[in-house]
């Protein structure tokens, strides 16, 4: 998923598949932190349900950070029972391609060419479906992290779709302004994954953080 990012910035970096280092966001955050470079400020990069994770190695090791960036995330949590009982049961019953035929619409805008739609869907069927049954509670059972945003000082950027939805948008913006230095950047034409939608574009805002960071270090 990351794989357009880890060739554009030749600095140390970890990608690692959240689902399998455990059952709460919590024991997420610590499986990414042990798997992190540990000499070195760290950029964390949080899409989708990796943004709550993101937000919490920054609860568990904010000296540790120089910069947030979510993708397609948000820090609040209202819980969505429903919602959740019913992607645990689509994928208890189909599988992961049951969920992809749903939702693949919702992923991606109209800019995404089919080899990226093929390439995203790949990685998806890769997937069991037992690890995103555990990742559907995961995420619907995170802790509330406005107050890590409300509380960071240093750059904490957020980017989302334009053709993600308004719910999500909205809550981007919410997420951003609530962060004392957050920064907001909708990317026309994308949808739910910008980075793999329009990676050139996702990779010039990174690049500016990363920059930052550098800069600072």
């Amino acid at each position: 998923m990351w794989d357009a990012q880890r060739r554009a910035f030749d600095i140390p970096n970890s990608a690692p598949t959240l689902y399998r280092l455990g059952n709460t966001m919590i024991e997420w955050a610590a499986g990414v932190l042990a798997l992190a470079p540990a000499d070195t400020p760290l950029i964390v990069v949080g899409s989708s349900m990796g943004g709550p994770c993101a937000l919490e190695v920054v609860r568990q090791a904010s000296d540790r950070i120089a910069a947030i960036v979510l993708v397609g995330s948000k820090a609040d949590h209202r819980p969505e029972p429903d919602m959740r009982d019913r992607h645990t049961a689509d994928l208890r019953k189909g599988g992961i391609r049951l969920v992809w035929s749903q939702m693949v619409h919702a992923f991606f805008g109209p800019s995404a060419g089919s080899a990226v739609i093929a390439a995203a869907e790949a990685i998806a069927m890769e997937q069991s479906a037992d690890d995103l049954v555990r990742a559907t509670q995961v995420f619907h059972g995170r802790p509330d992290a406005i107050d890590v945003a409300a509380s960071w000082q240093k750059p904490f950027v957020v980017i989302y779709g334009e053709e993600d939805g308004a719910v999500s948008r909205r809550k981007a913006a919410a997420t951003a302004n609530a962060a004392p230095h957050g920064q907001l950047h909708e990317m026309p034409g994308c949808g739910h994954f910008p980075n793999l939608d329009q990676p050139a574009a996702f990779n010039a805002i990174l690049g500016d953080v990363v920059c930052k960071v550098m800069a600072t270090a």
